[in-house]
């Protein structure tokens, strides 16, 4: 399946584009995709551990599994007071949601 890797902030500006269009297996988690991504840009591997992910403009664990089907937008966001945004953000839908 063919998804669209989103890049934002400092991610963006270490590979040089917005966006990567990559294929992978039905049912790849986002991990192993993050991680394939980091080793095809290596500049990116001192920042793996701070990345903010998404899948379907929703957070997203590492263990996601990615199913053809889905939105297929994977994001990947910088750390700092980017990443903590999206997380306080998510936090609060999640929140929300199950009150």
């Amino acid at each position: 399946m063919r998804v669209q890797v989103k890049l934002f902030a400092s991610y963006r500006e270490i590979v040089g584009v917005r966006q990567l269009a990559w294929t992978l297996k039905d049912g790849e988690t986002l991990g192993a995709l993050v991680d394939a991504v980091v080793d095809a840009y290596p500049r990116l591997r001192g920042h793996r551990d701070t990345m903010f992910l998404a899948v379907n403009r929703a957070y997203a664990q590492p263990d996601v599994a990615l199913r053809d089907g889905d939105e297929r937008e994977v994001g990947l966001s910088g750390g700092g007071w980017e990443a903590e945004a999206w997380r306080n953000l998510a936090a609060a839908k999640h929140y929300w949601e199950h009150l």
